[in-house]
């Protein structure tokens, strides 16, 4: 062979090499960027495939306020129940302190006929009369 041949075969050999390591690249790179899309793609599908998901968590949301709202509202109707029944007590003693000093009073103004029982507070005056006695009967 000359050396014209022989340059010109390594010259094809240097350029067959790089052009088939070349080739392999360019395969290598659209593989893994086919892999990488689908890769992508398949991630962007799977969350997009079950699009129930934030609906879930949205839903568990909810649920978890509207369970702490009840507990809220539970608490709120004893606190109310237990006023009720405070309220009911005051007012049960309230009256049953009226009958008392009715009771007293007409007990002063029998036996003490002609006495001055001692003067009713105002506040109390629409719920108490005070019978008095003629000292001449």
């Amino acid at each position: 062979m000359s050396d014209t041949a022989a340059v010109l075969v390594a010259l094809l050999g240097t350029i067959g090499t790089i052009g088939a390591g070349a080739f392999t690249a360019v395969v290598q790179m659209r593989k893994s960027r086919r892999a990488g899309v689908k890769e992508k793609h398949v991630q962007e599908a799977a969350t997009q495939a079950d699009p129930l998901v934030g609906f879930d968590r949205l839903t568990e949301h909810l649920a978890s306020e509207v369970s702490r709202l009840q507990d809220a509202e539970s608490s709120q109707k004893l606190r109310a129940e237990k006023l009720g029944r405070e309220v009911e007590t005051e007012r049960t003693l309230r009256w049953k302190a009226i009958q008392l000093a009715r009771l007293l009073y007409a007990w002063i103004a029998q036996q003490l006929p002609g006495s001055d029982p001692p003067s009713v507070p105002g506040e109390l005056a629409p719920y108490l009369t005070i019978p008095r006695k003629d000292p001449n009967e």
